[in-house]
Formats: structure tokens, C-alpha cells, sequence
């Protein structure tokens, strides 16, 4: 673009986020509208439509006998004009090419668009500019089929209409109002109009897909004739709903919008915090399904995808502020050794007020309806949904207490039946079919496969004594072998002391690995129910057998016999080690890789996806069904 080309309509990007936008052309049904119709409505009006509407909010067109009007007769228009270039062009109907020869001084004025094609004959090449929209595309490749009207509905979509309504957009050959004679143009320019099919089929088309992201598009008639009824016309809406009955959701790419939490950075380094190595993992998940993703966050993100929009919410600065202590050795102002110093059970803090405040702001600038929301901690982010009000707003991952959402999906049955419980106690209650058991899920590629371990114990997770680290080391100790432990904490905090131990520490996904499938057992011996314990799987994944306690989740994910041993005395963790040596590994990784791993479980979230937004459609139809769905066979 000409460097005097200082306007761009990406400009108008959500400039009109959320509201109506009427698109005026200059079909025969505008004159049954009063001149005074569309002054309080936010309008783009089309090639000799601005004659009779003048006040118009914006107008957009392609053609030379229209620049020249604007720069000979009202360059008071300009300022609100949306114009095509290159030209001449396809389209375009003139002989000057430089913008800047044909303007001059007044280039400066006027919004510019890149005009890619005008000839588009197919759907999917509609989805081009419409992604190039979404994903905020510094210049925007506009399409049409042979009519003005396409790239301006593309204009509306990109300002953030959520409704697109037209007027005198019939596209039908001399059924035009008189507003092109009225200035002296002539019209249509010797166009072809063989292929008015094609062109009302290419709006349908544009309808559709700004259907799938939650835009409405109609026409309106503002009289009663033979060729159309007053009031408003639904474009394509019986296909679109026929469309939707029959499972048009199986095939559909969802916008996500997805809160971390406000102490973390979501990178690998801090995937040792469970919550974020979930959030971390679900997000490259939901991306390479070719879905999008709004990740609100700390500062930055090490995932990088072309669908991935990442919006900072706090700052490093305003982490450090908050919990560090100054040693600038570390990110985040502290070390993290010894435990993440953000506490969910204390009161608000300003870092975590600042999160709440950006991630409600930005998520309310790039919601539409049938957007997902989705909390990686319930009720701490019950303010901020509350403060969005999305339909599909769930949690995905509940393996803690504190979650409310209408739509959960729970790390095993017995966080999910514990939660039921919690919520009604002591009554007899119902379950919820929107609701959903998804185990926790692991990176195949992040765990090596080893049949020849090494003569050692191994124990991975906090060390505290709620996990049952001193039933860990009195096995050790009966067995003669050496433990080595690893994760948050000090062993100073443990009152049992092992006879030949070996403290590692924080360990990253290299040394996780080294570790796990070079042991001949893990231990998980923990006391507290845990919702899933994914150090158990993640040791199945290399081979490794785990020995657990035989309470929480246990009994659904650890097999006798299989890939590790469930246990109930200190008995049975020392006779169940020694069993352990024996089980075969091969299948006990085989076991990890067909139930947990990333590829697995990204199909029970993607049917649950598409189970959620019929859901949702039934809700803005009546006669879409929602439970009571049956596709066709």
C-alpha cells in the first residue's frame, strides 16, 4: 500500500463490537424506505445508496465513477469511505491504477481495503478472509462474488457486528432504485448478470459461515410487493437449521477463552504446578484440533500456534511484587523449591485483582455467544465468568474441591461422586448427563520405555507427610534398596528418616523421565484421597509399575496385577513391591498409552465439546434438539 494509504479498515476492527449493522444497497426495495429510516441505526451503504442516505455511517465500494463523485463533488464523504484497492482492477471499472494519482492529498482520508478476488465461486474460500478476521490478520485479503455486497458483509463481521441485517441487497438485474441515475452514473456498467444465482448463493454462503461464529445475518423489506414480504428474511436460515438438526456441530471448529492462573506463567518450566501443566497440555490439545484459543495469562507463553491469541493479564512485575521476596535469581522474584507461595484460601490480592479485571475486560471484547469459557479452578474464577455470562462456561479438569459450574468434567468417578456428595449431603440425588468423567492426560512423547530399570525405588511428589513418604521409606528399608525422591519440599519436615535415600529435588520433564523409567517401582503411598494422582500413570507410561494406597482414585486406574498394586497394610506395600518386579512392563506402558494419553483423551473432550454446543443450539432455537438429539444414520 501507497504510504499516503495511512487508513486501513482493519482500523474498524470490534469498533462495533456486539451491536447491529445495517448494509444498505441500491436494489429496488430502498425506495420503500423513508429517507429518515436509518438515521439511528449503524449503516454501510453500498455504491448509489449513499445519495439517498447520506448520513450513513460508513460507505464502501469498489467502482471508479464512485471515487470520482467523492473527490469531484463531496469529499466531505470521504472520511466515512471504505474503498478497494488495488485498482483499476477486477471490478473496478476505471483506467487510473495509483491510488495516490487519483486522490492526491485526499488518499489520506478515506479507509483502504485490500480487495483480493472477485470471482470467488466456492464456500470455503469465503472461510479465507473470515479466518484472516478472526485470527487479526494485519491485512485482511477481502473476497466477493461479483457484487460489493460480500466484502462488505466481511467489513461488518470484522467491526464486530453480531447481526448483519440488508436492505436493498436483492442483487437482482434492473430492479434498482433510481439513487444511480439521480447523480448522473450509469449503472450497472455493462456488468454480467448471468450469474445472479451464483452471487445470491455466495451471500448465503457468507451467512453461513458468520453463522458458525454466532452472527445472524437477514434481509429487510419495509413494504409488502409480489417479490418479497415486509419485515425480516432469515438468510439461509432453513439450510443452516437443517444443517444444525442433522449434526452440522461433528464438523465444527470452536472458540475457546481459557483462565489460567494469576501466579504462573504457562511455559513448561512451570509444569510441575498442576494446574498449569493441565492448562498447558489442554490447550496445545484443543489447538491441534483446529480449534481457538483466548489464553489469559501471566505475561507470556511458550505455546505457539497460529490459532493461539495469548492475552496477558498480569505482568511478571506484578507476580514478583506480589509474592516475591526480591532474589532476582528467579522469574518470579522467589525460589520455588520449596512450594508456590499463591494461596487460594487467602483473601484477594492486588496481583490477583488486576488478573480478574483484564480478563473480564478482554474477554467481554471477544466473546461471542457460543463461545466456551473454561475455569482451571471453579469457584476461584466464579467472579470473572460472572462478570462474562457465557452459556458454555465449564470447568475441565476438577481435581479440587470448589467447583460449581453447570457443565464439569471430573478427573475420575470419585472426585466426581465425592463432589455430588459435598454438594448434597446425605441425600439421595441425580446424576447430570452434561457432566463428564475425563481422566487426566500425558505427552507419549515425554516418557521413554525402559524393560531394564536400575535397583532403586522411586518416589515423585510433595514431601509431606499427607502423601505417605514415610511409608515409602520404611519399604526401602525392609527391602534393602535405595529410594530416591523427588519434588516440593525438604525431608527435614518428614520425622521418619531412611536408611539409604537419595534427595533430587524439583525435577523438569527430562529428569522426570530419567528418573520414572529407570525405577523399578514408584510409590504414590498417599493418605489423601487423591482425585487422580497423575505420577502413577505418568510412571506407567515408561514401564514402570505403581504401588498405591487402595482408596480416591486407585481402584479406577491401578490394576492388580497389571500395571501396579493397590495396597491396604504396610504388609502388603512390601510384599506387592517385590510382586512388581515381575509384571511385564510392555503392557503396562500399552495400558498408560491406550487410556491416558493425549490423543486418547482428546476425543473424550471433543465429544463432549459437541455434546455442550448442541446444547447450546437448542437453546436459541426451539426446534433444535439438544439431549434429545438423534443424528441420521
Amino acid at each position: 500500500m501507497t504510504t499516503i494509504m495511512t487508513k486501513k479498515v482493519e482500523d474498524l476492527r470490534n469498533i462495533h463490537k456486539n451491536q447491529e449493522i445495517w448494509i444498505i444497497g441500491s436494489g429496488a426495495s430502498l425506495n420503500d424506505f423513508p429517507t429518515d429510516f436509518f438515521d439511528d441505526k449503524l449503516s454501510i451503504t453500498l455504491n448509489g445508496a449513499i445519495y439517498k442516505y447520506p448520513d450513513c455511517t460508513y460507505w464502501h465500494g469498489h467502482h471508479e465513477p464512485w471515487r470520482e463523485y467523492f473527490r469531484d463533488e463531496r469529499p466531505d464523504l470521504l472520511p466515512k469511505c471504505i474503498i478497494s484497492y488495488p485498482f483499476p482492477g477486477l471490478f473496478a471499472h476505471g483506467t487510473v491504477t495509483d491510488p495516490v494519482e487519483f486522490f492526491g492529498e485526499l488518499t489520506s482520508i478515506p479507509y483502504w481495503l485490500y480487495f483480493r478476488d472477485s470471482t470467488v465461486v466456492d464456500k470455503e474460500t469465503y472461510r479465507i478472509p473470515i479466518s484472516e478476521i478472526i485470527n487479526k490478520k494485519d491485512t485482511v485479503a477481502f473476497r466477493c462474488t461479483q457484487t460489493v455486497l460480500h466484502s462488505a458483509m466481511e467489513i461488518a463481521f470484522l467491526m464486530g457486528a453480531n447481526k448483519i441485517t440488508l436492505a436493498g441487497c436483492e442483487n437482482k438485474k434492473f430492479e434498482k432504485s433510481n439513487s444511480h441515475a439521480e447523480i448522473g452514473i450509469p449503472y450497472p456498467w455493462n456488468a454480467d448478470w448471468s450469474n445472479k444465482p451464483l452471487i445470491l448463493q455466495a451471500t448465503q454462503w457468507v451467512a453461513e459461515i458468520f453463522n458458525e461464529h454466532g452472527v445472524d445475518t437477514q434481509r429487510y423489506y419495509n413494504a409488502n410487493t409480489d417479490f418479497y414480504k415486509k419485515g425480516y428474511e432469515m438468510i439461509a436460515k432453513n439450510a443452516i437449521e437443517f444443517k444444525r438438526i442433522k449434526g452440522i456441530t461433528m464438523n465444527k471448529k470452536f472458540t475457546f477463552h481459557y483462565l489460567s492462573m494469576p501466579h504462573l506463567p504457562v511455559t513448561k518450566e512451570y509444569c510441575h504446578c498442576a494446574f498449569t501443566q493441565k492448562i498447558h497440555k489442554l490447550t496445545c490439545m484443543i489447538l491441534d484440533k483446529g480449534h481457538t484459543v483466548y489464553l489469559y495469562g501471566v505475561d507470556h507463553t511458550d505455546i505457539e500456534h497460529e490459532n493461539l491469541h495469548f492475552v496477558p493479564c498480569v505482568t511478571l512485575s506484578d507476580v514478583r511484587k506480589e509474592w516475591g521476596d526480591g532474589d532476582n535469581r528467579f522469574e518470579l522474584g522467589y525460589d520455588i523449591s520449596t512450594g508456590f507461595r499463591h494461596d487460594l484460601n487467602k483473601p484477594i490480592t492486588e496481583c490477583q485483582k488486576k488478573f480478574r479485571e483484564n480478563a473480564i475486560e478482554n474477554i467481554n471484547l471477544n466473546k461471542k455467544p457460543d463461545h466456551f469459557l473454561l475455569l482451571s479452578q471453579g469457584s476461584y474464577h466464579k467472579y470473572i465468568a460472572d462478570n462474562v455470562g457465557l452459556y458454555l462456561t465449564l470447568e475441565p479438569g476438577i481435581g479440587y474441591r470448589g467447583s460449581y459450574c453447570k457443565f464439569r468434567a471430573f478427573e475420575s468417578s470419585y472426585i466426581q461422586n465425592f463432589t455430588y456428595g459435598s454438594e448434597n449431603p446425605r441425600q439421595s440425588i441425580n446424576g447430570r448427563y452434561h457432566d463428564r468423567v475425563i481422566p487426566n492426560y500425558f505427552e507419549t512423547n515425554l516418557f521413554n520405555f525402559n524393560d531394564k530399570p536400575e535397583d532403586y525405588l522411586c518416589y515423585l511428589g510433595r514431601i509431606i507427610p499427607r502423601k505417605g513418604i514415610s511409608t515409602a521409606m520404611k519399604v526401602a528399608d525392609v527391602l534393602g534398596m535405595k529410594l530416591k525422591v523427588a519434588g516440593q519440599g525438604s525431608l527435614n519436615d518428614i520425622s521418619y528418616k531412611c536408611k539409604n535415600i537419595e534427595f533430587i529435588g524439583i525435577v523438569d520433564d527430562k529428569q522426570r523421565n530419567e528418573l520414572l523409567k529407570n525405577a523399578k517401582v514408584l510409590f504414590l503411598p498417599t493418605f489423601y484421597l487423591e482425585p487422580f494422582g497423575g505420577t502413577s500413570i505418568e510412571a506407567n507410561f515408561c514401564g514402570t509399575p505403581s504401588i498405591t494406597t487402595n482408596f480416591g482414585v486407585f481402584p479406577e486406574t491401578i490394576i492388580n496385577g497389571l500395571n501396579g498394586y493397590r495396597c491396604d497394610t504396610l504388609q502388603d506395600f512390601v510384599d506387592n513391591t517385590k510382586k512388581a518386579f515381575d509384571l511385564d512392563r510392555k503392557k503396562i506402558r500399552e495400558y498408560a498409552i491406550n487410556n491416558f494419553s493425549t490423543e486418547v483423551i482428546n476425543e473424550q473432550f471433543e465429544k463432549w465439546w459437541q455434546d455442550l454446543y448442541q446444547l447450546y443450539l437448542s437453546t436459541t432455537n426451539k426446534n433444535i434438539k439438544g439431549w434429545h438429539y438423534i443424528k441420521d444414520n
